[in-house]
């Protein structure tokens, strides 16, 4: 599997039939000035509205890694970062492949937020599975969103 699009193509044919056209996935790479930075945007859109975001920083930034650039007032760049345990995009992609050859309960709690919203709108978590999903405080945004564009199916 090496492109992008083919990656969205086989996730979207895991969603819900009502979702597998109004669900779509979007991912691009900003390379910075230097040529060496990169930095990643992953969107969710809902029948053409975004309904989720988020680069590299929010996505993957842990709260150790927050709490050093509050305590020093700076920014943490990439390489410190990911000595702090924050991952990239490369990791985020591997992410999404392995939710590939996941089970469906394996993907309900997994440590990944993107698999996990994703398991949410698979056409593998039945009615029933749904039903018993709880969304616990603080739980990642995507997540949440997903969990949101499901019940609204029930309705």
């Amino acid at each position: 599997m090496s492109s992008w699009s083919n990656l969205r193509k086989l996730i979207r044919e895991r969603l819900l039939a009502d979702l597998q056209k109004a669900v779509d996935l979007h991912y691009t790479v900003y390379e910075g000035g230097d040529g060496v930075r990169k930095n990643w945007r992953f969107w969710v859109t809902l029948e053409g509205e975004e309904i989720f975001s988020t680069d590299f920083w929010d996505y993957f930034k842990p709260d150790d890694v927050i709490k050093r650039e509050e305590k020093f007032g700076r920014t943490v760049y990439y390489n410190e970062a990911r000595k702090l345990g924050a991952r990239g995009v490369d990791d985020f992609l591997e992410a999404l492949k392995s939710y590939l050859n996941l089970s469906i309960e394996d993907a309900r709690t997994s440590h990944e937020p993107i698999i996990r919203a994703l398991s949410i709108i698979d056409k593998r978590t039945g009615k029933n599975a749904f039903e018993k999903v709880t969304i616990p405080p603080g739980e990642h945004g995507l997540v949440t969103a997903f969990y949101e564009v499901r019940r609204e199916l029930k309705k």
